[in-house]
């Protein structure tokens, strides 16, 4: 094992030489323009399953995603590990994520499947549904795994999507709701790579409309997200 001091979060966090070359490696890539046409730009659709909703205390359990280029889901581009846990896990959590105690004992080192996501993702942008959550989940593992910051462009399809299609009528509402509203086949739900999935799905078809928007790149759209929750939140005086 190696000391190696990578932030400011800790002053040291201990990994071991491959993962210290791993590490390097992911700094060195370079960062994707999000002005880039939406054509031309990869999206990692990102979903976690985790041991509850407590982002200050619990942790992820598995990480599925799946890469969305320009207009087309490519099913060859996918992402998915269950994560080895250090304690105990509730089986009452079992029913919700179908994720066994013995497929937790003999997942992946969780710091290696960290670094994994991250050479997949690539630093490019991220996509999820109710995004914040996610995003937190796996700042705080960078932080207490790899004691790094974690960046990068993120889009919450919580926000993207009304902002696209109002007439819907589904604000702060959960993935099924707009699966349901656009009719879309549903697999074994509660698994992080089949949620990625219909996550995905759902991108598709919100690519589909901002290109018939005319809005051009992944900036665009992700200012399109944040300005729908902004006004939302003025609306309502604030969440």
């Amino acid at each position: 094992m190696i000391d190696a001091i990578l932030g400011l979060f800790r002053p040291a966090v201990k990994i071991t030489a491959l993962q210290h070359q791993q590490l390097i490696h992911w700094q060195g890539l370079p960062t994707p323009s999000l002005g880039a046409p939406l054509a031309q730009t990869r999206m990692v659709v990102l979903d976690l399953e985790s041991t509850g909703l407590d982002v200050t205390r619990d942790r992820p359990l598995s990480i599925g995603a799946v890469a969305v280029h320009g207009d087309r889901l490519r099913l060859d581009d996918v992402f998915t590990r269950v994560l080895r846990q250090e304690c105990a896990v509730q089986r009452d959590n079992v029913v919700i994520h179908g994720i066994s105690p013995t497929v937790k004992e003999e997942g992946d080192d969780p710091t290696d499947a960290l670094l994994d996501f991250l050479l997949y993702a690539a630093k490019g942008p991220i996509v999820g549904y109710h995004a914040p959550f996610d995003r937190e989940l796996l700042t705080r593992e960078a932080r207490r795994r790899l004691g790094m910051r974690l960046g990068g462009e993120w889009l919450d399809l919580a926000w993207l999507l009304p902002a696209l299609f109002p007439q819907a009528g589904l604000v702060r509402q959960p993935l099924d709701a707009w699966i349901a509203w656009f009719g879309l086949e549903v697999p074994d739900r509660h698994r992080a790579d089949v949620d990625a999935y219909m996550t995905a799905e759902l991108l598709l078809i919100a690519l589909k409309q901002a290109k018939a928007r005319g809005i051009p790149h992944f900036r665009a759209l992700a200012d399109l997200a944040r300005t729908e929750e902004m006004n939302r939140a003025s609306s309502l005086g604030g969440f």
